[in-house]
């Protein structure tokens, strides 16, 4: 939407029920895929669908993507690479492709096959500057991912009959991000405070775990949200967590859902880190994700910093001073700008 209102024509390939516009972005709909077969065939459709668009710039994300976007380079697009995530890093962590060796070669075949492709790339965006370390410094810029403050002011409250004080967590819903041990320490706390999730599970194994907890009578699952509607919730909830589990390679970079909490005031409970306490040692509190009492408590002191109408407002101009979409953007808009010259 950025790029719609600084005057170029934005269309979107994305899974979606139909063809659509929304706020100058042209949504050109892909159907969704419940599995990798699936999904590789989308690839192609993804293709002929960015092709028909006649778009002299495409921007794509999906790292299996990576060689449909070579041979959109070939047929004369330019291209930019989106990198939200240290992919190489990533493939260490996922077991089912079987043991260690195997996800390291895997994980190295991924890095020559990336170094490979981005030669045929006009930019790479990425979403910290660790990221950007592992690319050209000719072609890689960061584009952080903060919020948008605009969304954030225009929320309206959402229609929830709040009968306690509240934690959300608006996300993906997995094992990794912690959901089952902040659901066990909101257990602790006996009904002092209530759970709000809000996103997609990650499996129905891991949902069934997660209702087995004691925590989970104190907790209310709100389904998918879009971004616009998750703002609408902030604005009602007391307090923010994000104790994920201290795995390195989602410790480095800042999760837009912390600053999106921030920005309204809301304290956040955060994984112990020392990269985020360089940044957020006088404004969030820190705890132990696999420490259930150590979690708990951290969320009640929290609830009680959300009574500081003082504390609120620091906390909100902190983010507002040094994180924002609206300042972020300008670099995706330059960069285009010098491509399409």
């Amino acid at each position: 939407m950025s790029l719609a209102k600084a005057g170029f024509e934005v269309y979107l390939v994305n899974q979606d029920t139909e063809d659509k516009e929304i706020q100058g972005v042209k949504i050109k709909h892909l159907k969704s895929h419940k599995s990798r077969k699936d999904r590789f065939f989308a690839m192609f459709k993804a293709f002929s669908l960015a092709r028909k668009t006649k778009a002299k710039i495409i921007h794509f994300h999906d790292p299996e993507l990576m060689w449909i976007a070579v041979w959109l380079r070939i047929f004369g697009r330019k291209i930019i690479y989106d990198v939200h995530e240290d992919v190489a890093k990533q493939i260490l962590d996922k077991k089912w492709l079987g043991p260690k060796w195997v996800r390291r070669f895997v994980s190295f075949s991924y890095q020559i096959n990336q170094k490979i492709c981005c030669c045929f790339f006009s930019g790479v965006v990425t979403a910290t500057p660790e990221i950007t370390s592992k690319f050209s410094t000719k072609k890689a810029i960061t584009v952080h991912n903060y919020p948008i403050l605009g969304y954030l002011d225009d929320a309206p409250n959402a229609n929830i009959d709040k009968t306690k004080p509240s934690v959300i967590y608006a996300g993906g819903l997995t094992e990794l991000r912690g959901i089952y041990e902040l659901i066990e320490a909101v257990g602790e706390l006996n009904g002092q405070l209530e759970l709000w999730l809000l996103g997609p599970w990650e499996s129905d194994n891991f949902h069934e775990k997660c209702k087995a907890s004691k925590g989970y009578q104190y907790t209310k699952y709100f389904g998918k949200k879009t971004l616009q509607e998750v703002y609408t919730y902030y604005q009602l909830a007391d307090v923010g967590a994000h104790v994920i589990q201290p795995i390195p390679r989602y410790l480095i970079g800042i999760p837009t859902k912390i600053l999106e909490c921030m920005a309204i005031g809301m304290p956040v409970v955060l994984t112990e880190s020392d990269y985020w306490k360089s940044f957020f040692q006088n404004h969030s509190l820190f705890a132990d994700p696999f420490n259930k009492q150590d979690v708990a408590q951290k969320l009640m002191d929290a609830y009680e910093q959300s009574k500081d109408p003082e504390g609120k407002q620091k906390r909100a101009e902190f983010i507002r001073k040094n994180y924002s979409w609206e300042a972020e953007e300008e670099k995706l808009i330059n960069l285009y700008q010098k491509i399409v010259s």
